[in-house]
């Protein structure tokens, strides 16, 4: 589980330095950013961020999405200190909702959530005809990379079948902790769903609509 650390919700934490995914993650084709400049510290994590399809899928997803709806349609969350305490603490929790998430109808949802000290989860969950058509797979797909600013940290994808979850790739960079972030996802998502709705977080710094879970 990730570290708990002390946080304030203040305006100069969110800003497109510390959390670069939030401009990538709400790019359209017409404003497209061109090359996504993460940075990684090892080969390993080079050659991975570099020759991942998976990973340049789930940029493109992301786009292509945005640019049919005309606007920015992927969903930022950030975690509170109060949720971020109750989910390292209480294991049984996060398993009932990650078990609910898996085991509900599954529509098709992409964004980020924001984690102290700039740390992004992205992610993306496919329905079951998206997954079809663009995985050529059955079940819903899912997938999250961890960035630390723009630091690429890890990657994991799976897919969900009758309420549980096969992983299918599973990386991460030299150094850094194995997190289960497909099970914090669905867990996170499901949280998020039952809280609605959720509070705003308000800054002029940044144009995307983030909501603190």
């Amino acid at each position: 589980m990730l570290p708990l650390r002390k946080f304030y919700l203040i305006e100069k934490m969110i800003t497109y330095n510390d959390y670069p995914i939030l401009l990538f993650f709400s790019q359209t084709m017409q404003s497209h950013l061109g090359e996504i400049p993460f940075e990684t510290n090892c080969e390993d994590a080079e050659q991975f961020f570099s020759n991942s399809e998976a990973l340049e899928e789930m940029f493109n997803y992301v786009t292509a999405a945005n640019t049919l709806s005309q606007k920015d349609v992927s969903t930022y969350y950030l975690l509170s200190p109060e949720t971020q305490k109750l989910f390292q603490e209480d294991k049984e929790f996060r398993q009932n909702l990650s078990d609910e998430f898996f085991s509900s109808v599954i529509t098709s949802q992409y964004g980020a959530l924001l984690l102290p000290y700039s740390g992004q989860l992205a992610y993306v969950v496919m329905g079951k005809h998206d997954t079809k058509a663009v995985k050529n797979l059955g079940g819903n797909y899912i997938c999250v990379a961890f960035f630390h600013k723009n630091l690429f940290i890890g990657f994991k994808e799976g897919l969900i079948f009758d309420g549980g979850l096969v992983e299918i790739t599973s990386f991460f960079s030299k150094g850094a902790p194995e997190v289960p972030y497909l099970h914090l996802i669905a867990a996170w998502l499901e949280y998020a769903r039952k809280q609605a709705p959720l509070k705003l977080y308000q800054s002029d710094k940044i144009k995307e609509t983030i909501y603190i879970l």
